[in-house]
């Protein structure tokens, strides 16, 4: 929407490596889901971070071997299983 002289509007961004799943067509913080036809066929894909929305409500870390989940959302308290001795 157009902005008024003088209006500001806030927003976060968030990012979610969600490219294997194909075109998004609806987000939330915690999800993205993707529904295509092709050929008679549904295709669904589905990314959640409901856990790392989990962690983040609990105020714990989430150990994951998702490397690329934890370079993707840096700032969530998140831990590679990779990073532990």
């Amino acid at each position: 929407s157009w902005l008024m002289p003088g209006e500001e509007k806030r927003f976060t961004q968030y990012f979610m490596p969600y490219k294997t799943i194909g075109a998004v067509k609806n987000a939330t913080r915690d999800a993205a889901v993707n529904l295509e036809l092709e050929s008679g066929q549904a295709r669904i894909g589905v990314y959640d971070c409901v856990y790392v929305a989990l962690a983040e409500r609990e105020g714990c870390e989430l150990l994951t071997a998702d490397d690329r989940l934890k370079r993707s959302l840096p700032n969530a308290p998140i831990t590679p299983l990779s990073s532990l001795p």
